[in-house]
């Protein structure tokens, strides 16, 4: 058995680490315009080695971060202003 992203061979006493990975990808074109109107990636879940399976964990750690920075940036921008206000006066 072989790791799904980097094919790296499991030896057969080796523990098998499942991940959402990403199988494939499917576009949609308009041929008039020539503009892509669609794009359908599809998921699933394979076995990946160590490496790949702490890759995939870090950079959805990432997402997950990135998705709430937003919120986090207003939220310290608000309080700041509130601060500076309440100094200012």
């Amino acid at each position: 058995m072989n790791c799904y992203t980097c094919g790296r061979y499991f030896l057969p006493e080796e523990a098998h680490l499942r991940r959402r990975v990403k199988t494939g990808e499917k576009y949609r074109k308009q041929y008039k315009s020539n503009n892509v109107e669609l794009i359908q990636s599809s998921y699933g879940m394979r076995i990946v080695c160590k490496n790949c399976a702490s890759y995939i964990d870090r950079l959805e750690a990432k997402k997950e971060l990135m998705k709430h920075i937003g919120t986090l940036t207003f939220l310290c921008a608000v309080t700041l202003t509130a601060l500076l206000f309440r100094i200012s006066r």
